[in-house]
């Protein structure tokens, strides 16, 4: 049977919103913020709707909602925020993944409550790095009782791991590999750091193939659903991506022009989505 690849080119047909606008009280190490100023600003009362169905009638195909931290890692979304995400359920044919940080029961079953399409959460697996990277007084198994919480108010969660988050070290990526197993998700994201200009880690070296490798062999090991390589990685990395798919990821999203290449090259088929891979 000839290999499919999906490839995923969300675009402006599937835009990023925060509901925190610019602000992050975090100011993570490899962050600081920085990513929140390039997603649409809707934390004025109101705008999530209004943004949501502008987007519809415009032709767009969903949402990616997010936002920065509160200093107990949590996501803020307020009941007016989840009203709205349910309003834009009901109204629209738009999908919604949620990018939430920790959460509490009550929380997730709050989330479940909107219809939202999915939710993609962030598994760390070191506790020094939730530290020393996220500024949070939180450990491993705070995110093992999110997920869990996720997982039992029948969400459909997408973890993430972020390759090289600890200054550019591999350190807890196992380990959370591990975590995301024992709950069998259909599908995992690989996201690789970018030293980010403006922050902490600005000048770190990017995460080596070996190191990516090493990462993305033991994903293909230990999970069985799909895994993707995400859109949070350096450019340029043709190398990356082109050995990551020969070692079995299913997909990639807006893979570079000579990464498309290679995949021609290997005979396989391509199914193309303008979403982003978490759905």
């Amino acid at each position: 049977m000839t290999r499919r690849i999906e490839i995923f080119r969300p675009g402006v047909s599937f835009p990023s919103a925060s509901i925190t606008g610019p602000s992050c009280s975090r100011h993570c190490e490899h962050c600081d913020g920085r990513y929140l100023k390039g997603m649409v600003d809707v934390s004025v009362k109101g705008e999530l709707v209004k943004f949501g169905m502008d987007l519809w009638d415009r032709g767009g195909s969903g949402i990616l909602v997010s936002g920065g931290c509160d200093p107990d890692g949590r996501v803020p979304f307020s009941d007016d925020i989840l009203k709205q995400i349910s309003e834009l359920k009901r109204e629209t044919g738009l999908t919604i993944n949620v990018h939430v940080g920790l959460v509490g029961r009550q929380e997730a079953e709050a989330i479940h409550r909107t219809d939202v399409d999915v939710v993609s959460f962030d598994v760390i697996g070191d506790d020094s790095t939730i530290k020393e990277v996220l500024h949070l007084d939180r450990k491993v198994v705070d995110y093992i009782s999110s997920y869990e919480a996720l997982v039992d108010a029948d969400l459909k969660v997408t973890p993430h791991i972020l390759g090289g988050i600890h200054f550019g070290e591999i350190k807890g990526e196992m380990r959370a590999i591990d975590i995301c197993s024992t709950f069998k998700p259909r599908s995992t994201v690989l996201i690789i750091l970018i030293p980010t200009p403006g922050t902490p880690m600005e000048l770190i070296d990017p995460l080596s193939l070996e190191n990516a490798l090493s990462i993305g062999r033991y994903m293909r090991e230990r999970i069985s659903g799909k895994i993707y390589l995400g859109c949070m990685r350096p450019k340029g990395m043709v190398e990356v991506e082109t050995s990551l798919l020969d070692i079995g990821l299913d997909g990639i999203v807006l893979p570079l022009k000579k990464t498309y290449g290679h995949i021609r090259k290997k005979g396989w088929e391509t199914v193309e989505y303008d979403h982003c891979c978490a759905i």
